[in-house]
């Protein structure tokens, strides 16, 4: 287990806890020796403020003796790392009525892809997943390809319909132009265009009686 060494008179600094998620991994020894040689042996606190929190917790953190160096130990857990990105941290060491503080640390919590739970993704299935995502835009662009030449023959038809319906017309209009000028006479259901110069009635034959 790795553990950053920090002396409770330093100036405030930077402490990279983990990832996020992480526990029991690494953690801070504080050193309080001159403060347990000056107010005698007292108890510490870590307040630990994470990046979202509204307001720090704390908790109290076991102070060993080595070599008549005093040490409080904060080991992360993973309510301490729960959170990633920036906090601030602080010891808070009682003796009485005595209370000593350190500066406040900036905590660092590097994001984590995932919490190590859940099924392994299958490599082929998302292989698989991909490829079906490609038949099935390959399939929709086909599908929108004949639907545009479907489209465009229809157009087409359309247009040489308007173009029949419009010589129609115009061959209409001419005949009707031509005869303007004459006069009709009606011989019971059947009229007969008449020259307006002559008089005359126009004879209209069918191709059998000329």
């Amino acid at each position: 287990m790795a553990l950053i060494d920090i002396d409770v008179s330093k100036r405030p600094g930077t402490i990279e806890i983990g990832v996020q998620g992480e526990n029991e991994a690494e953690g801070v020894a504080f050193d309080v020796t001159p403060w347990v040689n000056e107010y005698g042996l007292g108890t510490a606190y870590i307040y630990n403020q994470r990046k979202t929190d509204a307001a720090p917790y704390f908790k109290e953190l076991p102070i060993t003796e080595a070599d008549d160096v005093y040490t409080a130990t904060w080991i992360y857990d993973d309510a301490d790392t729960a959170i990633a990105g920036e906090g601030i941290c602080q010891l808070i060491y009682v003796k009485g009525d005595i209370t000593k503080k350190t500066p406040q640390h900036v905590t660092v919590t590097a994001k984590s892809l995932g919490d190590g739970s859940g099924d392994i993704p299958d490599p082929y299935e998302d292989l698989l997943a991909a490829a079906r995502a490609i038949y099935q835009l390959m399939v929709g662009q086909r599908e929108a390809t004949e639907q545009a030449a479907q489209n465009a023959r229809q157009y087409e038809l359309a247009a040489q319909e308007a173009a029949g319906d419009a010589a129609e017309s115009a061959e209409a209009a001419a005949t009707s132009a031509q005869i303007a000028g004459n006069v009709f006479q009606v011989a019971g259901d059947v009229t007969f265009p008449v020259d307006p110069d002559t008089g005359a009635v126009y004879a209209v034959f069918s191709e059998e009686e000329s």
